[in-house]
C-alpha cells in the first residue's frame, strides 16, 4: 500500500534536502535500512525544520553536521544520547523530540512487516506511540492541529474532548492503538519489555 501522510500542503518546513547518497550513509551507520514510510518522509520533506501548527514535535536532522552535533542527527543520535545518559541504546532510532522530555523513536527489535513502530522515550520509561512512523506522523500531527486551535487545557488526558479526538484520528490512521497515548504519553510510560508485549498482542 502507498505510503500516504494526510497533513495540510505546505505545513513541512526543511532546512535542506536528503539525497538517496545521504540515506544510503545514514543507514551504513544504522546498521540497517530504514523503514519505507520514514524513508518516503525523508525523501520527499528532507530535513524538517518544523511544521505549522505543531509545535510539540522537534526532527533531528539525518546525518550531524559535526561531532558536536551527533545528539541531535538520526544516524547517530542514539549512541550520543546514551552516553548523555538517556535510556536508548543502538535499538532505538530516534528521529525527534516533543521538545520537552520525550524522545520519539522507530524501535528496531519489534518490527512489523518492513515497518518499525514508533515508540516515546523518557527518563520514566516508554510509550507504545504507533505501529509505523506513517501513524505516528498522521495521529500525531492531526492530534496537534487540532489541539492548537482549542487550547493547550486539551492535552490533559481527563478533557473528553481531547481522547474523543484522539480516539478519532486512531480509527481512521491506527486503529489497533489504544486512545490516550498521545493526551498522556508521560502518564503511560512502562518498561520496554511491556512495550515489545504490547507489539506481539496488538500489531503483529
Amino acid at each position: 500500500m502507498a505510503v500516504q501522510f494526510d497533513i495540510p500542503e505546505g505545513a513541512v518546513n526543511s532546512d535542506a534536502p536528503v539525497t538517496p547518497e545521504g540515506l544510503a550513509e545514514a543507514e551504513s551507520i544504522i546498521g540497517m535500512p530504514l523503514p519505507p514510510s520514514f524513508r518516503q518522509w525523508l525523501l520527499k520533506f528532507g530535513d524538517v525544520k518544523y511544521v505549522d501548527g505543531v509545535v510539540n514535535l522537534r526532527f533531528n536532522q539525518l546525518l550531524p553536521q559535526d561531532e558536536e552535533h551527533a545528539i541531535t542527527s538520526i544516524a547517530r543520535g542514539a549512541r550520543a544520547l546514551q552516553n548523555a545518559q538517556w535510556p536508548v541504546d543502538d535499538r532505538f532510532i530516534v528521529f525527534g523530540s516533543d521538545g520537552m522530555d520525550m524522545l520519539f523513536a522507530l524501535y528496531r527489535p519489534a518490527k512489523v512487516g518492513d515497518e518499525c513502530p514508533v515508540v516515546g522515550v523518557s527518563f520514566e520509561g516508554y510509550v507504545l506511540m504507533a505501529s509505523s512512523f506513517e501513524a505516528f506522523v498522521n495521529t500525531y500531527f492531526n492530534y496537534e492541529l487540532w489541539r492548537s486551535g482549542g487550547g493547550d487545557d486539551l492535552l490533559d488526558f481527563d478533557d473528553a474532548p481531547g481522547v474523543e479526538r484522539e480516539a478519532e484520528l486512531l480509527a481512521k490512521y491506527d486503529p489497533k492503538m489504544e486512545p490516550g497515548t498521545i493526551c498522556n504519553m508521560y502518564e503511560r510510560a512502562q518498561p520496554i519489555e511491556t512495550i515489545e508485549g504490547l507489539v506481539a498482542d496488538r500489531l503483529s
